[in-house]
């Protein structure tokens, strides 16, 4: 009899888990759902990462030129409408050099830009949160160099979906 309560208690704890994460889990304080934002997340701050959360990557970027580019597509889950640019670490390779990458979120299916930020040399791993997101959506996520400096570096993708890599077409 105690076992069966243990796993009712159990089961419940883990829908409302689940239920809890169907809401934004990283949206701000605001909750705007035309707003569309990359925050970075504190090294502090606990996540629970339930086992539907998926890892995906390396997705490397390495340019070398101005205007070099890469990018790859996130699908999300039918209630989801944010993901996680995990460990994310991208910094210039030579003394002196410095990471200007500028990065673009657009909705795959309708072409629109959703947000446009450029991030500089980040040496360390940090986690950014990309938050209000249209629901269920595929999201192609793009990066280009702004500067002649050769950089390293890439990051993971954190999603309730999936994520991959696409090839651009530079003919």
């Amino acid at each position: 009899m105690k076992l069966r309560r243990k796993l009712l208690l159990s089961a419940f704890l883990s829908l409302a888990l689940v239920s809890n994460f169907g809401v934004s889990a990283y949206a701000d304080a605001t909750n705007q759902t035309n707003n569309v934002t990359l925050t970075p997340i504190a090294q502090s701050q606990d996540q629970i990462t339930p086992l539907a959360l998926g890892t995906y990557g390396p997705f490397y970027v390495r340019p070398e030129n101005t205007g070099d580019h890469g990018g790859f597509i996130v699908e999300l889950d039918s209630n989801q409408s944010n993901f996680v640019l995990k460990n994310y670490k991208v910094y210039g390779l030579h003394s002196g050099q410095k990471a200007s990458i500028q990065w673009t979120f657009s909705d795959f299916s309708t072409g629109k830009v959703l947000l446009t930020q450029t991030i500089g040399d980040i040496t360390s791993a940090t986690d950014y949160a990309v938050s209000n997101l249209p629901q269920g959506g595929s999201i192609q996520v793009s990066w280009r160099s702004l500067n002649n400096n050769e950089v390293v570096g890439g990051t993971f993708v954190q999603v309730y979906g999936y994520a991959y890599q696409y090839i651009l077409n530079c003919t």
